[in-house]
């Protein structure tokens, strides 16, 4: 290997550093509680309290259609609302039909279980169980960082793949709805992690998997000053430039 392939490896290498710096910085500082934004789901065990009315307290199980069934209510879909957004809507409901400024409380006593997966260039690439709301830069510390060694080094781009819903599947009469289809979000990871751009920090939902391709290598040869392979680190790049190298 050439000393300038060996200088690139070397950048590259101590780029994935500051990232996982960064990562760790991210994790350290944090100050968001990670159930004040989860959204509730199927399996989740809720209880709700009206404090005017003693009767209308219930201990429910959100079904696996993401509905739950309340007193004079009925049934409710829950499925992706927060608990202070189910608060409001079990308040305004009753508010309208049968009760004067009701005070509501809905305490998420049971969290199920979710699952994510890392792979590609990673410390620790793997299954991850967890409770609660989890980010892109939660689960990269989980995972032990980006890769960054000589042999692998990780990409420049993070991607989340967020496989379809299996539940609430539409009718034959009904549009498919965007859950039914399965997403891919790209996210530069450069831009979150150097950057700072926590607008690229999505949130994580049950099943998702997050993948990060190793950083690849150009090969030039032939009739050039240095043939050889070169890290291409991230950064796009045409003929002309490769030539140079």
């Amino acid at each position: 290997v050439s000393p300038e392939a060996q200088m690139k490896e070397a950048e590259s290498s101590k780029q994935v550093k500051l990232m996982n710096e960064r990562i760790l910085m991210s994790t350290l500082s944090s100050k968001r509680d990670p159930y004040r934004d989860y959204k509730i789901g199927p399996e989740d065990l809720l209880e709700i309290n009206v404090f005017e009315v003693e009767k209308l307290n219930k201990t429910v199980r959100v079904s696996s259609q993401g509905n739950i069934s309340l007193p004079l209510l009925g049934i409710l879909r829950v499925k992706d609302l927060t608990a202070y957004e189910l608060e409001k809507e079990i308040r305004d409901l009753l508010a309208e039909k049968y009760l004067q400024d009701p005070h509501v409380s809905v305490f998420i006593r049971e969290y199920r279980n979710q699952q994510v997966s890392v792979i590609g260039a990673v410390e620790k690439p793997g299954l991850y169980d967890f409770k609660g709301q989890k980010t892109v830069l939660d689960l990269l510390a989980m995972a032990g960082g980006l890769a960054g060694s000589p042999k692998e080094n990780a990409g420049p781009s993070l991607f989340l793949i967020r496989p379809p819903r299996l539940v609430d599947r539409p009718s034959k009469e009904e549009k498919e709805s965007d859950e039914e289809t399965p997403k891919t979000f790209v996210i530069d990871l450069e831009q979150l992690l150097i950057e700072g751009d926590l607008t690229l920090n999505l949130p994580l939902t049950h099943g998702d998997v997050i993948n990060i391709p190793s950083s690849g290598k150009v090969f030039i040869g032939g009739e050039v000053n240095r043939p050889g392979g070169f890290p291409l680190s991230g950064r796009k790049m045409i003929v002309g430039q490769a030539i140079t190298m």
